[in-house]
């Protein structure tokens, strides 16, 4: 909640610094996707083997939607856009080796259902550059919080299992972006790379994002992201491999003003 106060302070000083009169965006959207990795080692003592994919059938878990938010200053020169992504995914599958949660240990032969809830904030700043009038370059400094709760339920031999993981940390990014807008900003688009690397660990994002305005004041947005964390064991935790890739895409409405 803090960090949010901080943002939105930030959006609400923005009009003040910027030498031509920009607008604002605020979009409410449903979006879903799919997710894969694995967590394997031990953090916090517990130990972990877990593959969201080949264990938990989350690949094939079926059309799951989630919620999201953007808030965006959209300037001559300058932009800045604060987001929050969540999605849940469920799944259920008949295990074939030993699957280990937060040091709960899942026997193999035995059924595994669960649900993860990932959610994703980002504040990016981006410095841009108009190289033709409806065209812009831009640079963009972020920080991108990836957020993942798993709780899973094991039936072995009639007994009952249930194990639960929470976990977020927040990441530093840099990239580069560039859009366009036609019709005098009836159409924009942005598309954007950001990563990141850090002591062998590595977060990339590849973005895209379309608008359609048929009015002044409101329109459409459709937006497609992919995201990709690798943290190999003796990167920054010594113990633990994690990899987690997610694509994620969404639709909804927009408001400008």
């Amino acid at each position: 909640m803090r960090s949010l106060l901080v943002s939105l302070a930030l959006l609400a000083a923005l009009p003040l610094g910027a030498q031509e009169v920009g607008y604002w965006q605020l979009d409410v959207h449903a979006n879903t996707g799919n997710l894969a990795g694995h967590y394997v080692g031990t953090q916090n003592g517990q130990p972990y083997a877990v593959d969201l994919q080949r264990d938990l059938n989350l690949a094939d878990a079926g059309f799951k939607v989630g919620l999201g938010y953007g808030l965006e200053y959209q300037g001559h020169g300058f932009a800045l856009q604060l987001s929050t992504d969540a999605v849940n995914f469920t799944g259920s599958s008949k295990i074939n080796e030993s699957v280990t949660v937060n040091g709960q240990t899942f026997s193999a032969g035995g059924v595994v259902t669960s649900t993860v809830k990932t959610t994703t904030s980002e504040l990016a700043v981006t410095i841009r550059e108009q190289t033709s009038h409806p065209a812009w370059l831009g640079l963009d400094f972020c920080v991108r919080d990836v957020g993942v709760s798993l709780n899973a339920t094991g039936t072995v031999a009639g007994v009952s299992q249930t194990a639960s993981y929470s976990g977020s940390v927040p990441l530093p990014l840099v990239g580069v972006s560039a859009g366009f807008q036609l019709d005098d900003g009836t159409v924009v688009a942005r598309g954007y790379f950001h990563t990141m690397y850090f002591f062998g660990a590595s977060y990339n994002v590849y973005g895209a994002d379309l608008r359609y305005f048929p009015v002044l004041w409101g329109g459409f947005r459709a937006y497609a992201t992919v995201a990709q964390l690798k943290v190999p064991t003796g990167s920054i935790w010594s113990n633990l491999d994690i990899a987690l890739n997610q694509n994620t895409y969404g639709a909804g409405a927009v408001l400008r003003f």
